[in-house]
């Protein structure tokens, strides 16, 4: 098969994070993610993250500063589906040593949300004819990272978190984040991520109907119990020197 696409290239483009904070009790602070890019519709990646995200920052904008313990960051990232020079520019903005060292010197957490809710689908199920997906009535189990090895104590609030609010996970964690942007902070932050890969991603058929409203919610809703737990915490708890890039 051949294909032709015809477009007319823009040379320069501008690309820029989009950034929102709400001011804490403390200059500590805690990161929320997503990436603005996609394919097609992009319901699955990233418009169910984009929501999450904005749905945290509005809840938490509600709370008087004195009891939001650490200030919270959002940032809309640029994206990463582009390849070549200028890639997921943001991205390597944010691990530029010098920018690093000024945003990130005393987080206490950082969440990814990426693809935090998909409908469970099945390839030919035993008894069942043709060569068809079904669909089921509950969103996907995600890949999760929650701390990693080095930070116990996040993996316990994350998954207690996650059982709390129903949200599906794979039974061990990635040992590295899921593929996604967390891949670009979490040797440097406590980075939260879960993430799911469905059979529709990246295709014309992911649209708004691959995602499942009770799973976004219950993304969302443990992720600002993951929030609520870590910051009754000292920073010292989830803090680690940076970790050598693999």
């Amino acid at each position: 098969m051949k294909a032709t696409l015809d477009v007319q290239m823009v040379p320069n483009l501008k690309t820029a994070l989009v950034w929102g904070t709400l001011p804490g009790a403390t200059d500590e602070t805690i990161y929320i993610v997503a990436h603005r890019d996609g394919w097609f519709e992009a319901s699955g990646d990233n418009a169910g993250g984009v929501a999450s995200m904005i749905g945290l920052a509005e809840y938490y904008a509600k709370a008087p500063q004195a009891q939001r313990r650490r200030t919270m960051v959002f940032i809309g990232l640029d994206g990463h589906h582009n390849t070549g020079p200028g890639a997921a520019v943001g991205g390597v903005w944010l691990n530029d040593p010098a920018n690093k060292a000024k945003l990130f010197a005393k987080t206490a957490l950082s969440i990814n949300c990426e693809h935090p809710s998909t409908i469970q689908t099945y390839a030919r199920p035993r008894y069942l004819t043709g060569d068809v997906l079904h669909w089921s009535n509950m969103y996907t189990a995600q890949q999760w990272y929650a701390g990693g090895p080095s930070r116990p104590e996040l993996t316990a609030i994350a998954v207690k978190a996650f059982k709390e609010f129903g949200v599906p996970l794979l039974t061990e964690p990635d040992q590295r984040p899921p593929a996604g942007d967390l891949g670009r902070l979490y040797r440097f932050t406590p980075g939260v991520a879960t993430s799911e890969f469905f059979h529709y991603f990246h295709t014309d058929r992911e649209s708004p109907d691959t995602v499942p409203w009770t799973g976004l919610q219950a993304s969302t809703r443990a992720y600002a119990k993951i929030v609520d737990e870590v910051n009754k915490l000292p920073l010292s708890t989830f803090q680690r020197p940076e970790e050598p890039a693999r």
